[in-house]
């Protein structure tokens, strides 16, 4: 019989959801229990072991398959995406043409709060909670917009199944901007780190949700072996608490829930004061209005990420404006 760690490596590296087979209390409880109590003993089970990612293989057995949540779909693509990718360019390639990477930018220092908040602005064309985001999408006018703008930073999007990204967006905004750029990806293999470096990445998103403790320490110990940094993203207590135990020093709290992707910005507000003040923190989705912004910089974050807001805007320089008062915005 597996372990549930051992179970989770397999089904990590072949194509879910698979039929597993369950020890006699797990079968117990996710059969026979009632969702409440299989969920805390899930939720149990995650802590003891460290391993969030439990929660993450048990879960499809608490819920009719047909209402497969967003973030399965989009892990289960993104292993078939990654083992396609390692067909057509070897590891051994990508780690070669990392050795002729541009430099990297170094994204803690502009994220750091000296004076009032700082902005990752992010290049998305799309997302599976609102589709299309933006018709008319230039992602290096967009990227040119936000630096003029006063942005610190650019996030792009990556993904191609649900975002509509690509890879090579983030090559080309690299080559003319001055600013740090993140790839925002679901990560889930090494491989997807030598490609963000080999395409000029200054950075990486790390989500805590589907990282186990080990792949999150040996992908963060990878990024900084490549000369870049990781922004770690946390949605709950328990994400955060596996996070610490890392050398993350950047963590995002996402007040988006990756599995209805509704958005709540007292996530950020509930957990930003349970992260060690020598960490950077962000806070990452669902920031629409001036107040919203006044809220988190009252709170203590250092830096947010935005979006939509900004795609959706006719006019970037002008939210921006609007949304930091004027500050350090030039129109």
């Amino acid at each position: 019989m597996l372990s549930l760690i051992d179970k989770k490596k397999y089904i990590m590296h072949t194509s879910v959801p698979l039929v597993y087979e369950y020890e006699s209390s797990i079968r117990e409880h996710i059969y026979w229990l009632d969702p409440k109590k299989a969920s805390d003993y899930i939720n149990y089970l995650c802590k003891v072991s460290r391993h969030q990612n439990i929660y993450y293989l048990w879960r499809p057995q608490l819920k009719d398959p047909k209402d497969e949540m967003v973030l399965d779909k989009i892990y289960s693509h993104k292993l078939n995406e990654v083992n396609e990718s390692k067909r057509f360019i070897p590891m051994e390639t990508l780690k070669e043409r990392c050795k002729g990477a541009p430099g990297t930018r170094k994204f803690s220092e502009v994220l750091k709060r000296a004076n009032g908040i700082n902005i990752i602005a992010e290049v998305k064309k799309a997302s599976p909670s609102a589709g299309i985001i933006k018709e008319d999408f230039n992602h290096v006018n967009i990227a040119m917009e936000y630096e003029a703008s006063g942005a610190s930073s650019i996030s792009v999007l990556t993904d191609k199944e649900f975002f509509m990204g690509d890879l090579k967006y983030l090559t080309e905004i690299k080559k003319i901007i001055n600013l740090p750029v993140l790839r925002k990806d679901f990560i889930i293999d090494q491989y997807q780190i030598y490609e963000a470096r080999a395409a000029g990445a200054d950075a990486v998103l790390l989500i805590a949700r589907i990282l186990s403790l080990e792949e999150l320490e040996t992908f963060l110990s990878l990024s900084h072996g490549l000369g870049m940094e990781c922004l770690v993203e946390v949605h709950d207590n328990n994400e955060l608490e596996m996070v610490l135990e890392t050398e993350a020093s950047i963590i995002g709290i996402n007040n988006r829930n990756l599995d209805t992707f509704k958005t709540d910005l007292d996530t950020s507000l509930q957990l930003h004061s349970l992260i060690p003040e020598d960490k950077i923190k962000v806070s990452e989705s669902g920031i629409k209005t001036r107040a919203d912004v006044l809220r988190l910089e009252e709170a203590g974050i250092d830096a947010i990420l935005i979006g939509e807001t900004l795609m959706r805007s006719k006019d970037i320089r002008f939210k921006m404006k609007e949304l930091f008062g004027g500050e350090n915005i030039t129109i």
